[in-house]
């Protein structure tokens, strides 16, 4: 598809639905918890639901272990999700066009190549991830508030989900750390003991260095929920709005973030911290091809229990200079402006030496070089460590879509070897050339823009890397 002009993939329709809402005829509206676009008649919503219902009954015919995930029309891709016993989500993508020419005449055709499964189902999941991390589970609500939540989550996110972008990065989702020397290390947990010690209303404390992960108190599955939440959703919104508070007496002051304006002028003010709802599981490696549970949506370890309650907790977050220290409070304490000052005072001078304790180690350590002509992707699923040199900054994509797209293919291929993983190659229509190496616990991808190279070639600088980047990592040959 080089060259071609390619437009029209966006979102067609997102809902949610529960049918044990409306068993009986004539209540078939009370299925819909969430419907998007919002203005859709409600007939319509009725059908849709309807359609994959009946689609669901009829796949489990077939197979009733084994739930249907997706299904193509000629203009559309709906991916399907059951997170929840009887509670489904749906996402309908609108195919991209191309224009061709066929017979000497130009015509347009839908490329479903471009809508990758493994990517969108990934990202489906996530944004159940998104609803339970700020509602909880939904089991047990009653129908009218699982819609007002739904509606305060999702009529904010949709707008802003740009499925042009999506790629192998949704399936991973990893976490970027900051690998440190001890003198940092055990400086960063004396500053956390000190704090939960100090103000035992902190629940967990998490650390983040220029955007990268530094300490963290929470657990694997939390972590990530919580990472990705903070890097789409809470730091741009936060951001972009005049929704932060600062000590102005106080000359080393740093930033309580809100998306809540606070003005802090009265004691008793308070901030407006989203309150999350934390897993109480603890997850260990999941087996190869990602994570699984006794629901789609759920990413416990084999043989675990669904959870039945989540735990709510208040999230602060506080920046200063480089650092941003992100709170998990109880939900009994109000976080008002006097609670902040103290917050403040505390860690004001502490997290300006840390920041200058770390910006000084990154220093000693120097800055790594990369290859203009060669991206390199790494994710490790037992810690959640992800590296990568494939997006520039603002998150746009520096590698060709093509090779973006042949890379999750790739990676699925890699994933049908057994549980030891195996290498792969291909050569995109651009002779970009995507190589991976997949092993139980860790991938690596990487794509090599270089005219009139070989496969030989590609496989030697593919050793290289290994050898340069990840010489105490053992990947598959």
């Amino acid at each position: 598809m080089a060259g071609q002009d390619k437009s029209g993939l966006e979102l067609s329709s997102f809902f949610i639905f529960n049918s044990t809402f409306g068993p009986r005829e004539g209540e078939e509206e009370k299925k819909v918890i969430y419907y998007h676009p919002r203005n859709t008649d409600i007939n319509a919503q009725v059908k849709d639901v309807g359609l994959v219902e009946a689609l669901v009954q009829f796949a489990r015919t077939f197979n009733t272990e084994a739930p249907v995930h997706c299904l193509q029309t000629l203009k559309h891709k709906h991916f399907y999700l059951e997170p929840e016993k009887d509670f489904f989500m749906v996402l309908v993508v609108r195919l991209p066009v191309v224009k061709v020419t066929r017979d000497s005449a130009p015509c347009r055709e839908y490329v479903p190549s471009a809508v990758q499964q493994p990517v969108y189902l990934a990202l489906l999941r996530h944004m159940y991830q998104l609803y339970r991390l700020l509602s909880g589970l939904m089991t047990g609500c009653p129908r009218q508030q699982l819609a007002e939540q739904a509606a305060a989550i999702f009529d904010s996110y949709l707008p802003q989900l740009q499925l042009q972008q999506r790629d192998i990065m949704d399936i991973y989702t990893g976490v970027r750390f900051l690998p440190l020397d001890k003198l940092s290390f055990l400086r960063l947990q004396s500053f956390v003991n000190q704090l939960e010690v100090e103000h035992p209303f902190i629940r967990h404390t998490v650390l983040y260095f220029k955007e990268h992960l530094v300490w963290s108190g929470l657990g694997r599955t939390n972590m990530n929920i919580i990472n990705h939440y903070l890097a789409t959703v809470l730091f741009p919104e936060c951001g972009s709005r005049p929704s932060v508070w600062r000590d102005r007496d106080a000359s080393t002051s740093g930033i309580f973030m809100s998306t809540e304006a606070a003005s802090g002028e009265q004691p008793d003010e308070c901030l407006s911290p989203p309150v999350v709802h934390l897993r109480k599981h603890n997850c260990s490696a999941p087996q190869l091809g990602g994570a699984s549970g006794s629901r789609d949506g759920d990413d416990s370890v084999d043989g675990e229990a669904v959870e039945t309650a989540d735990q709510p907790a208040q999230m602060v977050m506080y920046r200063l200079i480089d650092m941003v220290v992100v709170l998990m409070l109880d939900t009994e304490v109000r976080p008002t402006m006097q609670l902040c000052r103290q917050l403040d005072v505390f860690m004001a001078s502490r997290v300006q030496e840390l920041s200058a304790l770390l910006a000084r180690s990154l220093a000693d350590r120097g800055a790594t070089k990369d290859d203009p002509d060669t991206k390199v992707i790494y994710y490790n699923r037992y810690n959640l460590a992800q590296k990568t040199s494939m997006h520039e900054e603002g998150g746009r994509a520096g590698v060709p879509e093509e090779a973006r797209q042949l890379m999750v293919d790739l990676r699925e291929d890699a994933l049908s070897f057994g549980p030891e993983g195996g290498a792969v190659f291909g050569r995109a229509i651009n002779e970009s050339w995507v190589a991976g190496r997949v092993a139980p616990d860790r991938e690596f991808f990487t794509v090599i823009q270089q005219k009139g190279a070989n496969l030989m070639d590609v496989n030697g600088q593919v050793d290289q890397l290994c050898r340069d980047q990840f010489a105490s990592i053992f990947f598959p040959a």
